[in-house]
């Protein structure tokens, strides 16, 4: 397992401060003071990210400055720091390898004979009739900018060709990671074959999920899950808050021009309904209180007062409001009725029935009996029935109003959404007064008084604080919301709010359990406590958690089922047999086609896929623990493919989009262990792999050779490898005087040779190269093995492509030949060895692109090398 070292390296990262109260004014900084043997620290100095952002800032100003506003500059200043760690980690690499650009190649890009795209777009540098490049214009602006290097169109220019140089370098260096690629004869036939057919299998999937929901994970559960998803689950210095919300209460002193606004509207406007017109801020409702239901401190008022009469203004609940009682009435809790109900009818004849009914009443007969009757006559639009006794809130609101505010003995006719209701009104129960009122409220935005009352009241609550544990207590006592939050090292503010950045900066100046002052943040006051520190390494376990649970159970339903049932007896058992002895029975037996080039896209594990597609028609497997539960299959039937995607083409693409995306950069960020200390306006440092630099520098080779660096980035291999009248191509510059940029030029020379399939020739280029970097140390060796696998020496190819992948831990290109290996393999019908490959890809390279893929691949050469462990 290749994981091991970076779990021991992270260890390994010392932080040199402890978690005792800070002394004012003292706060050291962060550095990583232990590294692994082939580790080095870089040191990104704070006063360098100062200069390059006060640089980007000013640019930005000048070419921007009708979009340029704090927001858009708060984006550059993170930006601008992760563009430094990544130039600065590009910079490690391309130094050791002598690969720059020179003064001579930005004449050439900028005056000389190969312009560069960007430039060649600039109107200004046009000529007069617009049609191309001006080499002669650009020359007299760039003599003529350079007289005033304090102008603006100096500073422009130039930071513009400072971007184009190290945009190129990032070219120079994808494009001999592009050149590297080749997908040998062996590889080929590989995935030709690996897209055999369609298959139909009959899959059937007895879920964990009766076992997950019963599982509750320990902290040694989730641990174990971590450490096998370190790589995904890193992070860089990290605060976690424990937060105190005040919100501002209003003081009237602090509004009085509204109240007095508010009560001139009372003292000459009757209607509520104006007021609230003429003025949006002000709103309107009507509704009632119960006699027990009254607030305390309106009871007076509604007790007291009659119809008509107004109570405010008045300050309740951050809002002035008043209140106009409309009605008084006494009013039942409970009504007993009976009633007849008839759909699609008119009023005038349910009118008419309600005399007829009220005739009958008169006469001695029932309302049920005379309600009954009338049902039946209607069918299905007619229904009749005794509701006994209900409150007014469990029936609609006109049926309720009808029963509740007409007197006992009344027959009241009402419609609702059900049709015309006749309701006989029984009883009524419960007598109290009710109050119905219509108010208007005024929402009071917090004025700067309230907010100093309310930070004072914060400060005071910080203040009491003697224990860190006492926080969420204290809180809660004064009724403060709490909540949870978290800053990382690269932010400039907290994640779901605006102007935080001073909180952010106090976070990463003091230690677990300091509590902050207080913090106006949008309309309401905070207090942050740091409640824990997750110093640069793996994430803590409880930030985690979540991501890894589902796993974790799964991991624990795996253990259980094992523990509990035998697996050979279940084999015996029919898939339903064996559904029904684990006492599951929600299984699914599903009839599905698909084939290879489709996978992982048919909703089942990249691994039963795999299986499957390696199996013979009429071939049953055994059980097997898939991702979502127990999986058997059996396989019905395999047809060839009628037209079928070039899958190896698809495979190439896919290595060339990961360099074009610069996914490349993934590798360096795994291996930084980064101490972010910009926030403390301190140094920050990286990790870095430590190289031998005893090659010297040859800056004049790097003069002669950037022609055909330019032939070769355009693809243009054999230009690049023997160059013209004009220039030397790299078969000739490799054989200057021994440095870092003559080792280059074999490197490139080497590349080249195998692009143009002269395979003989990349051993002479490549073979004693001295590099001692993460990718083309492993290259300048894997690239000789493609070319021995080409030549038909596989035997060769294979210790070859083992001494590339034992040079550099590089899950980029060490997986990519661990599967060139298993072509080979596979070729050879060593299907032992091919399972062995792909499995040593699992274990030691985890996080690969390729992973999907892998788990296919290792179902198959279990088939074909262990066949009795899988199929039934």
């Amino acid at each position: 397992m290749r994981l091991l070292p970076l779990l021991a390296l992270i260890a390994l990262f010392v932080i040199s401060c402890n978690n005792t109260k800070k002394n004012e004014g003292d706060f050291p900084p962060y550095t990583i003071s232990t590294t692994s043997e082939d580790s080095t620290v870089i040191t990104l100095s704070y006063d360098e990210y100062q200069n390059r952002l006060n640089d980007v800032k000013r640019y930005n100003k000048i070419i921007n400055e009708s979009n340029y506003n704090k927001a858009f500059e708060n984006r550059l200043e993170n930006s601008v720091f992760n563009d430094q760690i990544l130039e600065n980690k590009l910079k490690h690499e391309t130094n050791h390898l002598g690969l720059t650009v020179t003064d001579a190649e930005v004449d050439d890009f900028t005056t000389g004979k190969n312009i560069h795209p960007a430039l060649q777009q600039m109107p200004f540098l046009k000529s007069k009739n617009k049609k191309g490049y001006d080499r002669e214009r650009a020359k007299g602006f760039i003599e003529e900018i350079n007289s005033d290097k304090n102008s603006e169109p100096y500073f422009t220019w130039h930071y513009q060709i400072d971007e184009l140089k190290y945009k190129r370098l990032e070219e120079k260096y994808q494009s001999l990671l592009r050149a590297s690629f080749l997908q040998t004869n062996r590889e080929r036939a590989w995935y030709t074959k690996l897209t055999k057919g369609i298959s139909t299998v009959q899959l059937s999937t007895l879920p964990y999920k009766p076992y997950i929901d019963t599982i509750e994970p320990d902290d040694e559960a989730y641990l174990k899950i971590l450490r096998e998803k370190a790589y995904a689950y890193q992070t860089n210095e990290k605060r976690y808050f424990k937060v105190a919300v005040i919100e501002p209460k209003i003081y009237k002193h602090f509004h009085e021009q509204e109240f007095k606004t508010f009560e001139r509207y009372l003292n000459t406007i009757d209607d509520f309904g104006k007021i609230a017109a003429q003025n949006n801020y002000i709103k309107t409702f009507s509704a009632s209180y119960g006699e027990k239901s009254v607030p305390k401190d309106l009871k007076d008022f509604f007790e007291n007062s009659n119809e008509g009469d107004i109570k405010g203004p008045y300050l309740e609940k951050n809002s002035f409001r008043a209140i106009k009682i409309d009605k008084k009435q006494e009013l039942p809790e409970e009504v007993r009725a009976r009633h007849l109900v008839i759909k699609n009818i008119d009023q005038s004849e349910i009118e008419k029935i309600k005399l007829e009914i009220t005739t009958q009443m008169a006469e001695g007969a029932d309302f049920l009996d005379i309600a009954k009757k009338y049902a039946e006559k209607y069918g299905k639009e007619g229904k009749w029935g005794d509701l006994e006794w209900f409150r007014h809130a469990e029936m609609v609101k006109p049926f309720s109003d009808a029963a509740f505010f007409n007197a006992p003995g009344q027959l009241v006719t009402v419609k609702t959404q059900y049709g015309w209701h006749i309701i006989e009104i029984q009883e009524h129960k419960n007598i109290s007064k009710k109050y119905f009122f219509t108010a208007l409220y005024w929402g009071l935005t917090p004025a700067e008084g309230d907010f100093e009352a309310a930070k004072k009241e914060a400060a005071e609550f910080a203040a009491s604080i003697n224990n860190p544990d006492e926080f969420v207590e204290k809180a809660v006592k004064n009724h403060y919301q709490i909540r949870e939050d978290a800053a990382t090292a690269y932010s400039r503010e907290l994640e779901y709010y605006k102007n935080t950045e001073n909180v952010v900066k106090w976070a990463f100046n003091n230690y677990k359990g300091a509590i902050s002052s207080p913090y106006k943040i949008d309309d309401k006051i905070f207090v942050f406590q740091i409640e824990e520190i997750n110093e640069p390494g793996l994430m803590l376990l409880r930030e985690v958690e979540q991501y890894i649970r589902l796993d974790a159970k799964t991991e624990l339903a795996k253990k259980h089922i094992q523990q509990d049932y035998n697996i050979n007896e279940l084999n015996q058992l029919s898939f339903e047999e064996t559904a029904q002895k684990l006492g599951v029975n929600d299984y699914t037996i599903n009839e599905i086609g698909f084939h290879q080039d489709m996978m992982p896209n048919v909703g089942t594990d990249p691994y039963v896929v795999g299986l499957i597609d390696a199996a013979k028609p009429g071939e049953t497997s055994k059980l097997f623990f898939g991702k979502k539960g127990l999986i058997q299959f059996k396989k019905l039937e395999e047809k060839p493919i009628i037209e079928s995607k070039d899958y190896a083409k698809l495979k190439e693409k896919e290595w060339l989009m990961h360099v074009d995306n610069k996914n490349y950069e993934i590798l360096f960020r795994l291996h930084d262990g980064m101490t972010i200390n910009k926030l403390r306006k301190q140094d920050s440092y990286f990790l870095v792999p430590k190289y031998d630099n005893k090659l010297p520098d040859a800056p004049e080779l790097s003069n002669k050779m950037f022609e055909a660096e330019y032939a070769f980035r355009n693809n243009n291999y054999e230009l690049a490898l023997h160059g013209n009248e004009n220039f030397k191509g790299f078969a000739e510059l490799a054989k200057e005087k021994l440095s870092k940029q003559q080792q280059l030029a074999k490197l490139y020379a080497g590349l080249s040779a195998l692009q143009l399939e002269k395979y003989g020739e990349v051993e002479k280029y490549l073979k004693d190269i001295q590099f001692n970097d993460r990718f083309f140390s492993v290259i300048a060796k894997g690239a000789q093995a493609d070319a021995l696998v080409q030549l038909g020496k596989e035997k060769e190819a294979i210790k070859q492509y083992e001494e590339a992948i034992g040079t550099r831990d590089n899950y980029l290109v060490n997986a990519a030949y661990l599967m060139k290996m298993t072509a080979i393999a596979d070729a050879q019908g060593d299907y032992k060895k091919a399972y062995e490959y792909i499995n040593r890809i699992i274990d030691d390279y985890p996080q690969t692109y390729l992973i999907t893929d892998l788990r296919k691949y290792l179902a198959r050469y279990e088939y074909l090398a262990q066949k009795d462990k899988v199929i039934r």
